[in-house]
């Protein structure tokens, strides 16, 4: 026999520390797979009990796109428009439409009343391809929503690509000059 004393235990008698962890892991592994198997739906008569099959279920989701017109958008002095009261304060439309004629967009038809109609705040109704248009005048006015151009358009409205229909609670600020 040899003079070397044994690695196994050392002289201590304490275990080296991988066989203690080697230990450790193997009983956490043990532990984990009795835990398992009684998440996993065994019932105490020893019969696993069936899991029902996954489902998946689709739902389509419609979306809408925007197509915008090809090119630049039109320079607001290009712009045909009117300014029209629809249910506003009296004199409301004059005067967003002197505005908007100070911001550049000169080619307007007098302001006026649609008879009939009424909006609340400011919309801004463009024709069909002048998507940029309405977002311009937008963000000309400061507070205004979008719509669709109406049909049939107001009778003062002929020669008008936009309409901006100054209705109830618009804000003073988009009403005064």
């Amino acid at each position: 026999m040899s003079d070397r004393p044994s690695r196994v235990v050392p002289p201590d008698g304490t275990l080296p520390a991988v066989v203690r962890g080697a230990a450790l892991v193997g009983l956490a592994v043990v532990v984990g797979l009795i835990l398992l198997a009684q998440v996993d739906g065994e019932s105490g008569t020893g019969a696993a009990t069936k899991r029902p099959a996954a489902t998946t279920t689709t739902t389509s989701v419609p979306t809408t796109t925007t197509t915008l017109p090809s090119g630049p958008a039109r320079i607001p002095g290009e712009l045909p428009l009117i300014v029209l009261n629809a249910g506003g304060p009296a004199g409301s439309a004059g005067a967003l439409s002197e505005r908007l004629r100070d911001d550049g967009y000169t080619d307007q038809l007098p302001a006026n009343d649609w008879e009939g109609e009424a909006v609340s705040g400011v919309v801004v109704l463009c024709r069909e391809g002048l998507a940029r248009e309405a977002a311009a005048l937008v963000v000309a006015i400061g507070d205004a929503d979008i719509a669709e151009f109406p049909s049939p358009a107001p009778s003062v409205a002929d020669g008008a690509d936009c309409v901006v229909a100054v209705g109830t609670g618009a804000s003073t600020a988009t009403t005064v000059p």
